[in-house]
């Protein structure tokens, strides 16, 4: 009896181990996705961390486009002549979380019956998975897949609770970056015309043309050149009036 009772406290002992170990791994997860300066890199800390420090072997990651899934990376080693784009049509739990933004963590993938029997997560020898969404203010912008090759002990309270942390701040690094672009390009939007009005001062109205254009350029960087033309009925057609970058 003294011995299953020292057992016991040896199995308490190292699942609070373990959970305390996943625990600081989550939240270093966390406190590096502050330092993010894009949602791609955002998304490879999150994967790269799962991996590194909280030893998970393969991680997908999974969007919205158009309605349909997509995959759209992979982190980790996948076994050869498996093709896990072609197999993502089928059932799998990204399209879950995708769908209904749940969060899910099994630790034993054989005894799961709803599960185990994904063709993606068969070809990738999952024995235990975590998968859950980030939910942005516009909605479901990707789900994560963790996927590990071995049994991983039976997940607790805390181990939801620190998945649900790195979603919830994946998803808040991701709002900000949204919001700093979207003011960034407000701001320069207000400079330009700042701009535009101080340059009109009291031009001639060719030179008013030519700023248009020219205001025009900088708020389209990617227009190689413009023009401004004004439809003239009698002839019916549209006249020049000031153009920039035309050879």
């Amino acid at each position: 009896e003294m011995v299953e009772k020292v057992q016991l406290q040896d199995l308490v002992i190292a699942d609070l181990s373990r959970a305390s170990k996943r625990i600081n791994a989550g939240l270093e997860i966390v406190e590096n996705l502050n330092k993010q300066t894009n949602r791609s890199t955002i998304l490879e800390t999150i994967c790269q961390g799962l991996i590194s420090k909280m030893g998970f072997d393969i991680v997908l990651v999974a969007e919205p486009s158009n309605g349909t899934p997509q995959l759209i990376n992979i982190w980790g080693a996948v076994p050869p002549d498996t093709n896990p784009e072609a197999l993502f049509g089928q059932r799998n739990p990204l399209h879950k979380s995708l769908a209904d933004a749940e969060i899910l963590l099994i630790s034993d993938l054989e005894n799961n019956q709803h599960w185990n029997k994904s063709p993606l997560l068969g070809a990738l020898n999952s024995k235990s998975l975590i998968s859950f969404p980030i939910s942005t203010g516009s909605g479901i912008d990707a789900a994560i897949l963790a996927i590990s090759q071995q049994v991983l002990p039976e997940f607790i309270n805390d181990d939801e609770t620190i998945f649900r942390l790195i979603s919830h701040q994946s998803a808040v690094a991701i709002n900000n970056l949204n919001l700093m672009t979207e003011t960034g390009y407000r701001l320069l939007e207000v400079n330009l015309l700042l701009d535009f009005s101080r340059r009109l001062g009291s031009l001639d109205p060719t030179r008013i043309l030519r700023i248009l254009v020219e205001s025009a350029m900088q708020v389209s960087q990617p227009a190689q050149a413009g023009m401004v033309a004004i439809f003239d009925p009698g002839l019916n057609l549209l006249v020049p009036q000031a153009a920039s970058r035309y050879q």
